[in-house]
């Protein structure tokens, strides 16, 4: 048996020291199917839990776990994501795309929320439905009106705050 249990961090204060008796007994409850998995000793489950780090766990759940960070792709493990997800774009558009997706998660502009991998993978898939020309990303204050307006369309589905926003309205201007 294979238990997810995903962002725990997000989770009721409770749900940690909740997961531990359900491992201590061995049964897991899903109240929203109202069903019950169980195992018995001889089988022990595996149980994956994330976090984003959002909100800090308690001690004695912290005590239980392995814990194992899962760093930010690199560049290359990016370009691999975005061929593998959208076979729409060549490595050029890719390339530019990822530039000014690295740009807005440095300092340039100074984001609250820095865009994340999923984020990146919708944007991208949006501008190659426009059929956007990524090249301009390079230098996005030099993209022709038309080009900078859907730019300008496309970015809430990379940057999710409004303050975000208008720091990256102003940079492209």
């Amino acid at each position: 048996m294979v238990v997810l249990i995903d962002e725990i961090d997000k989770a009721p204060r409770d749900l940690p020291n909740d997961v531990l008796t359900a491992l201590d007994r061995m049964v897991f409850e899903v109240p929203e199917i109202r069903k019950s998995y169980s195992s018995d000793k001889s089988q022990l489950p595996i149980v994956v839990i994330t976090s984003n780090s959002e909100k800090n766990l308690p001690d004695p759940f912290l005590r239980r776990v392995v814990y194992y960070h899962i760093p930010f792709p690199s560049d290359a493990e990016l370009m691999g994501i975005l061929k593998n997800k959208i076979n729409r774009l060549d490595d050029g558009a890719i390339e530019a795309m990822l530039q000014f997706f690295n740009r807005l998660r440095s300092d340039e502009p100074r984001l609250r929320k820095k865009p994340s991998t999923s984020e990146l993978l919708l944007w991208a898939d949006l501008l190659a439905r426009m059929s956007f020309n990524a090249s301009g990303l390079a230098d996005p204050k030099n993209l022709n009106p038309q080009d900078k307006e859907n730019l300008r369309k496309s970015i809430s589905v990379l940057v999710k705050t409004q303050e975000d926003l208008e720091a990256v309205y102003k940079y492209i201007q």
